[in-house]
């Protein structure tokens, strides 16, 4: 299993415990709703676990071990529940205490993404044999398993808890209605492979982060209303990330610079030279003060665009990232 060792003291002081084990890869990065907690999800030579990273002084926990890698996790709004995603199964936890709610285990197919209902009583997963499943979250058990017409790798949930939001190999991302548990329309234009994928805090807009922009679409006509992106002659955008109020954007460009941007227009609002290689994911804070990016050198890095500057560089793991 994995070993607690070597302490080491960050740049603000801050005492963090690291966990080593070999052939590692860390895989998914998600923030509380209150955007004070960081999930951490990956694999650990078969041995999986998600580490809470507190902006205070309490480091890192460990909350749950796996013997398959995690492909995806999701906060309830309240930010008491933690689903994730493990191969085959759907767990849910407590993130306070680490306590397993349930297990449940989903057959023969890989689960690639995953979503929990605003008031956390309702978990849906996809598949990589293009299905969609409800869960009741409260019980652990399967409500309702749907068809889908392409692949899906991002879900999101409207936080009225209305609609939700698919997207997958297509150009397009599906609005589901999530009360009939049924597609309702699509919303077009998009480009790119979608890293991110929200609503505003009204439900009144979707929003999706690609590798080729940022896009907006109207949820009660499917309308694609804005849409920004990098320009000729401009670097591409390697990483996109989108804080939880669906207002800023973190992008990470293939010239390894970081950039906070206003969602609907792409324009700039912070920037920075990141210099560092290999980057695999990216979050940003619901307020959009601090971002996180994960590379291959198993480096966790902790920005804070407005200053210009790196607060934390956390070393998760002797692999990668």
């Amino acid at each position: 299993s994995a070993q607690k060792a070597n302490l080491e003291i960050l740049p603000r002081g801050v005492q963090v415990a690291q966990w080593f084990q070999d052939n590692v890869d860390w895989s998914a990065l998600a923030f509380s709703p209150d955007g004070k907690i960081l999930a951490v999800g990956g694999d650990l030579g078969r041995i999986v676990r998600f580490e809470l990273v507190p902006q205070e002084t309490d480091g890192i926990r460990c909350l749950a071990w796996r013997e398959n890698g995690v492909e995806a996790l999701a906060w309830s709004g309240d930010g008491r529940r933690l689903a994730f995603a493990a191969e085959k199964e759907l767990c849910l936890v407590d993130p306070a205490t680490g306590r397993e709610w349930w297990t449940l285990n989903c057959g023969n197919a890989d689960l690639v993404a995953v979503a929990l209902s605003p008031d956390g009583k309702t978990a849906v997963a996809a598949t990589n044999d293009d299905k969609l499943l409800f869960v009741d979250a409260e019980a652990g058990k399967l409500l309702a398993e749907m068809e889908l017409q392409d692949s899906c790798d991002r879900l999101a949930y409207a936080p009225d808890g209305k609609w939700l939001a698919v997207s997958g190999g297509a150009e397009h991302v599906e609005l589901w209605d999530a009360e009939k548990r049924l597609p309702a329309r699509q919303c077009g234009g998009l480009e790119g492979e979608v890293k991110f994928l929200a609503f505003t805090p009204d439900s009144g807009t979707l929003l999706a982060g690609t590798d080729e922009g940022g896009f907006a679409w109207d949820v009660k006509d499917g309308v694609l209303m804005q849409s920004s992106k990098p320009g000729d002659g401009k670097p591409s955008w390697e990483h996109v990330a989108l804080s939880a109020d669906g207002a800023l954007l973190a992008v990470l460009d293939d010239e390894e610079k970081l950039s906070v941007r206003k969602a609907g227009t792409g324009e700039a609002v912070h920037s920075l030279e990141a210099a560092q290689e290999s980057v695999n994911c990216l979050a940003l804070a619901p307020g959009g003060d601090v971002a996180v990016s994960a590379d291959n050198d198993a480096v966790l890095r902790i920005w804070e665009p407005a200053q210009g500057q790196t607060v934390r560089s956390l070393r998760l793991a002797a692999d990668s990232v």
